[in-house]
């Protein structure tokens, strides 16, 4: 079965005690443009660090507050704020729209920020599998102001830059995945990997990705990459059958090229495979703590 034909079902976020919830929040006018926020439910007179996250589904499945948010939703008990948007799936807007739709949720967070007290300059990016590559491409590219489209929903004004991104096994540079797989002696879980009918390949408009290298390029966060981008969590899975660990090893390397060693941190599970439950424990949560901490943005 091809990774767009499989089944999909819903299941939603299990919400922790000691949280509130704002449901279906329009970000800007059409579909698929609401966000859900998840804030700590205690008093506090100041402002909280804000995680937008970004869901996976090889942007052909996926809704917001699915339970594919539960790891971003252990920051709130650190006071962390929470924020689950939808955006459009490849088969209903062609890509980059994506990217424009998260940078249309940035603005509304900053517009927002004295009502849901949010600190504009504590946003951090998160984003697991397509939604990883959603949240470096599009933090990457604020940094250089490229991408940006601001006539796409509202708040113009508003800086559509980050203070870092969390990227939990994304696929970045989509032309290379079935030679990295051969490489890693792992047989890819879709087979269709590569080629036009792919997840992949849904994104060049259902063209395999080797036949369209400009746009593989385009589309490629460490195309953009450069000293004024914000710092980096990096986590994937050492046998990972859905997107190669490779993908986040190459895109480390890169990120190590421009930015200090300490504003680039890398988290691999040895025999970890695709999807959240592998980076659902304790230690990966302090880890990923520290270094938001580290960083300034705790």
């Amino acid at each position: 079965m091809l990774f767009i034909e499989k089944p999909y079902e819903f299941t939603p976020v299990m919400v922790p005690d000691e949280v509130v919830v704002s449901t279906d929040i329009s970000y800007m006018d059409g579909q698929r443009h609401t966000l859900d926020i998840y804030q700590p439910s205690q008093t506090y007179q100041g402002l909280r660090p804000v995680i937008i996250d970004i869901y996976g589904g090889g942007l052909y499945f996926g809704e917001k507050s699915s339970f594919k948010l539960q790891n971003s939703l252990k920051l709130i008990k650190s006071g962390y704020v929470v924020i689950s948007p939808d955006y459009s799936l490849i088969w209903q807007q062609p890509f980059p729209t994506q990217i424009y739709e998260i940078k249309a949720v940035i603005r509304w967070v900053r517009e927002h920020a004295a009502k849901y007290q949010l600190d504009p300059n504590r946003i951090i990016l998160s984003g697991e599998s397509s939604g990883a590559h959603l949240a470096v491409l599009t933090a990457v590219t604020a940094s250089r102001g490229m991408m940006s489209d601001t006539t796409f929903g509202m708040y113009p004004d508003q800086p559509e830059t980050v203070q870092a991104v969390i990227a939990s096994y994304g696929p970045y540079q989509m032309d290379v995945m079935p030679e990295q797989f051969e490489a890693l002696g792992i047989a890819p879980k879709f087979p269709e990997t590569g080629a036009a009918n792919s997840f992949e390949g849904q994104m060049f408009n259902q063209r395999a990705p080797k036949e369209v290298p400009e746009l593989v390029a385009q589309y490629n966060p460490v195309t953009y990459f450069n000293a004024a981008m914000p710092p980096m969590l990096i986590l994937a899975g050492t046998d990972d059958h859905v997107v190669p660990v490779l993908q986040s090893q190459n895109l480390a390397v890169t990120a190590l090229q421009v930015l200090p060693a300490a504003q680039v941190a890398c988290w691999w599970v040895n025999g970890g495979d695709h999807g959240p439950a592998d980076f659902a424990n304790d230690e990966v949560l302090a880890w990923k703590i520290a270094h938001l901490e580290q960083w300034g943005l705790a």
